[in-house]
């Protein structure tokens, strides 16, 4: 295993410096209850063991001193089994406010909504994962100085999931607050943080080592040529960089894509930069001018640009294009272009959500539901914005989900054609039995016997348990469901009282409090 990887960062002085670490990724002992965030600039995942899901120590990478400088590690904590959560609790966070931060995530996909960044010496609380996979993800950065005593959490597991993340953040690329350019008009521009999403990260962020407080634009020349702009500081003295990715036929943001910039400025010196101004490089680290070359731009493709603020003052800055050779921006030439669409599975339905750069002539979505990708069946019709050059966002939740494997298909309907596009398919596991009914019915019930109805799983076994108050076992057996509205009563009689009923699939199970009267 090589453990040495390359790693570039803006040092106290702004100089241009390098470093090789040579790591190995996380240690876990098989006999520790201590799980440490990996060290250096990796990404590691740990499934937590029985014994680890009961309660787990986690800390930085350097338990019980400070931690590193330069570090910039993804860690994902999952459960050991299906039906579980994972929980995280702080009972102490100390680091460099506003330079070194933890970013919590819902989910292992490592661009799902966040859960909160913290940074100084506020205690963040308990988390719980609402990701059908019952993963938390965490990303840390340090920069290369002022290093303090990072944090110290317990990890466990919980059957209960978490509330799920309420929105998006205005500045996170492909969800909500990416504006798109469509002259070259100077623009104002300002963020007061990182959003939900550290999208320049890993292999996609260049000369950059993650983001600040980050701006998201995007762009389609209507025409080619070619492209330069100023960023202005408003104080004059805030570092700004910035990076731009493309040309893609599509909107990609670099997290989905994982594209290496086109341009990119990490310079170290405050004040204007950006491209031209007679320079001919394309990518400069923090010993860079704040300048490289003018970009040549192609009509009808896209490009994203970040501008993110290292100096993290919330000031504003202004940006100021100069276009050659031709070039011209024109959202009236930008199609429907479909940023994401992610289904997550919730306690008792599936949250579809969607969002798109810009529209044209769009009349409506369509969200079709399959069980085999084959046969599919229409759930949900969704209007669309018509004309737009503004990030929209969409929404549907799926109330009947079917047991086992299901997959979502997104189609856009034109305004004018009526053509049918095919957008993308996500595909989600249901194995939770909430999300399809299994009920006693009738309860409370005069009869001597129990009545289970069970809809929406057709040739589907259980194991059905039904036990005293005292928690003794009564009945013991199995169902087979073979219709979407199955009804069945468990042959034996049971005296006047209340009882729990038990229904089990695999790992999980519901539990029904049932009365005879």
């Amino acid at each position: 295993m090589n453990c040495c990887h390359y790693y570039l960062f803006k040092n106290f002085d702004m100089k241009y410096i390098a470093f090789t670490f040579c790591f190995c990724l996380l240690f876990i002992s098989s006999f520790s209850q201590l799980i440490q965030m990996p060290n250096g600039s990796t990404t590691s995942t740990v499934t937590l063991s029985a014994t680890q899901c009961g309660g787990a120590t986690f800390t930085d990478q350097n338990p019980g001193g400070n931690y590193s400088s330069n570090q910039n590690s993804t860690l994902f904590i999952c459960p050991n089994a299906p039906g579980q959560f994972v929980t995280i609790t702080f009972s102490a966070f100390d680091t460099e406010a506003g330079l070194d931060g933890l970013r919590i995530l819902n989910g292992n996909n490592g661009t799902a909504n966040a859960l909160g960044t913290f940074s100084g010496t506020t205690i963040p609380g308990t988390f719980t994962s609402s990701s059908s996979d019952g993963c938390l993800a965490f990303r840390f950065r340090s920069d290369g100085s002022t290093n303090r005593p990072g944090w110290t959490a317990t990890v466990s597991c919980t059957t209960t999931p978490g509330p799920a993340p309420s929105g998006t953040s205005p500045q996170d690329c492909g969800f909500s607050g990416g504006t798109t350019i469509c002259n070259d008009a100077s623009f104002s521009g300002n963020s007061s943080g990182l959003g939900n999403n550290d999208f320049a990260n890993g292999g996609n962020d260049g000369c950059l080592t993650g983001e600040h407080q980050s701006s998201w634009y995007y762009f389609s020349p209507v025409s080619s040529g070619t492209l330069a702009f100023n960023i202005i500081p408003a104080n004059g003295t805030d570092d700004y960089d910035f990076a731009i990715w493309g040309p893609t036929p599509t909107l990609q943001c670099p997290a989905f894509s994982f594209l290496s910039p086109v341009r990119c400025s990490y310079a170290g010196v405050p004040g204007n930069t950006g491209l031209g101004n007679g320079a001919l490089d394309f990518s400069e680290g923090s010993g860079g001018d704040g300048y490289v070359a003018p970009l040549s731009v192609t009509a009808g493709q896209f490009y994203v640009m970040l501008i993110d603020n290292f100096s993290a003052t919330g000031s504003p800055f202004t940006l100021d294009w100069t276009f050659g050779g031709g070039a011209s921006l024109n959202c009236s030439a930008l199609p429907i272009t479909l940023i994401q669409f992610d289904a997550q599975l919730l306690d008792d339905y599936v949250d579809l959500n969607w969002s798109t750069a810009s529209e044209k002539d769009n009349d409506r979505f369509e969200i079709e539901r399959s069980t085999d990708a084959k046969n599919w069946k229409k759930i949900a019709t969704v209007k669309g914005a018509g004309n737009s050059s503004d990030v929209q966002q969409y929404n549907y939740k799926d109330q009947e989900v079917p047991f086992g494997i299901v997959y979502y298909r997104l189609k856009q309907i034109d305004l004018i054609t009526n053509k049918i596009t095919e957008l993308k398919t996500l595909v989600v596991e249901n194995n939770k039995l909430d999300l399809a009914p299994i009920s006693a019915s009738p309860n409370p019930s005069i009869e001597a016997y129990i009545q289970l109805q069970i809809k929406g799983y057709v040739n589907k076994s259980f194991q059905v348990e039904v036990l005293n108050y005292l928690g003794q076992k009564l009945y013991s057996g199995t169902i087979e469901s073979n219709s979407a509205n199955y009804k069945y009563s468990i042959p034996q009689k049971f005296p006047k009282g209340q009882y729990v009923c038990v229904v089990k699939s695999g790992n999980v199970q519901k539990q029904l409090r049932v009365i005879l009267n």
